[in-house]
């Protein structure tokens, strides 16, 4: 009798030992990531139809690269993040411009993906209006120098270094009519076509992804600005700026490279980044950006794969 008792209390304490030590294995695997994203397609796609934004694909990579964290997404208007940095740590958001952050709540990855510059989005009366350069291009500078601008803004938006210091230097020129909270750029491509303003400062991929859902009217038209013409501007993760923050921006850079490799990035990038009939440019900018990631054979190969899904809409990646 009592040998069992004595056996029994030393399994009991072997049990005890042995949670002691997986307790702190147990807490890292399960450490909680929490996720912004808003509501701008094809960044993020929150409709019911069988798609991933560019956005979302970049997210699920890095989670399933990030596996010691349990990954939590709440999804915000972009006018609330800086408001929601500081309730969440770790927090990260997907789809950040690189390189300059906007305040200190946040700190940024090494860039994740190129995207070809901003131009004009505007209804066909307002384009008619422009001095339009040779190759069909626009000078922003000449613009607010010389007219008054409305422009549709998208509340806490920002559009990389050149465009927001020509907004401030000719700001006496500038008038923002603001949009903020759901459907954000729906919302203001909708505002456009009602004549709300004269025109919006955004990607052409935005406007192609709305034209093809039939969501917004197909006169708009997209111009590209003179100043931007040979340069992209290059994406990044954000993350909070604390001491969790910063610890999840080193793990992620350091599985950025295998990502950027990975057949589903390519295959995202090349869906929803890539324009049509610019291929070429675009895989040339890439590889400048990522040359270390980027032979002359994915260029070609990359190039040459733009429309192997034709006659379907919107693939789903893995």
């Amino acid at each position: 009798m009592r040998l069992k008792r004595s056996l029994i209390c030393l399994l009991y304490f072997i049990f005890l030992c042995d949670i002691a030590v997986a307790s702190p294995k147990l807490q890292q695997t399960t450490e909680r990531l929490t996720w912004f994203k808003n509501d701008a397609p094809p960044f993020y796609i929150h409709r019911r139809i069988n798609v991933s934004g560019f956005g979302d694909t970049i997210q699920r990579l890095i989670e399933r690269r990030l596996d010691r964290y349990e990954h939590e997404t709440e999804i915000i208007p972009i006018s609330r993040l800086s408001l929601e940095w500081g309730k969440y740590s770790p927090a990260c958001f997907a789809t950040m411009i690189h390189p300059r952050p906007i305040n200190d709540q946040y700190i940024l990855s090494n860039p994740t993906n190129i995207y070809m510059p901003h131009g004009l989005i505007t209804t066909p009366g307002f384009a008619e209006t422009l001095d339009l350069e040779q190759d069909g291009s626009v000078s922003l500078k000449k613009l607010l120098k010389h007219s008054h601008v409305n422009f549709g803004h998208i509340k806490g938006r920002t559009y990389g270094q050149l465009i927001d210091q020509l907004l401030v230097n000719y700001q006496d020129n500038v008038e923002l009519t603001e949009r903020a909270g759901a459907t954000e750029t729906e919302g203001v491509l909708k505002m456009l076509e009602a004549h709300r303003f004269d025109a919006i400062i955004e990607y052409e991929f935005i406007l192609n992804y709305h034209l093809s859902l039939g969501s917004v009217s197909d006169e708009l038209v997209f111009i590209p600005i003179s100043e931007l013409k040979h340069t992209y501007i290059s994406g990044a993760i954000g993350c909070s700026n604390t001491d969790k923050g910063r610890q999840v921006i080193e793990e992620i850079n350091a599985v950025l490279p295998e990502m950027i490799e990975s057949q589903s990035y390519r295959r995202s990038v090349n869906f929803w980044l890539v324009p049509a009939g610019n291929e070429l440019k675009y895989w040339t900018m890439f590889k400048d950006a990522f040359g270390s990631h980027t032979s002359d054979q994915d260029v070609r190969q990359d190039t040459n794969s733009q429309h192997l899904e034709e006659g379907i809409s919107f693939p789903c990646y893995p």
